[in-house]
């Protein structure tokens, strides 16, 4: 998801800025360093919540935060682009957009983009 603590243990930023995260999502007992557990991951076999994982081995997804003063909350939305219903899932706390999309057609974020109501 593009976050990570494997410069220091517990304190964990956005890999693009090294900016601090602003919203957290952890899966219950996460994050827990198992295995040298460094990077942030978002899964639907943690009910969409995030865990740290294997820097090495993840192959995952993304998310992109970008303030959002003045925004309504979105949440669930989906729409058809070239063929195929995408969804889109937005979460808005305070001045805080987090936005991610996905296809339908896998259990994991197969295709997650940042263009999606500006956030680039």
């Amino acid at each position: 998801m593009g976050g990570s603590d494997d410069q220091t243990e517990g304190s964990w930023i956005w890999s693009a800025d090294g900016s601090e995260l602003v919203y957290t999502n952890w899966y219950p007992n996460e994050p827990n360093h198992s295995d040298g557990e460094n990077c942030l991951k978002l899964s639907a076999l943690y009910h969409w919540h995030w865990n740290d994982a294997n820097c090495k081995k993840v192959l995952f997804q993304f998310i992109c935060e970008k303030g959002a003063v003045g925004l309504k909350p979105i949440i669930g939305q989906n729409y058809q682009e070239e063929g195929e219903r995408i969804y889109v899932q937005v979460i808005q706390l305070d001045t805080l957009k987090l936005g991610v999309r996905y296809r339908s057609l896998s259990i994991y974020l197969s295709a997650a983009k940042c263009s999606f109501g500006g956030l680039d």
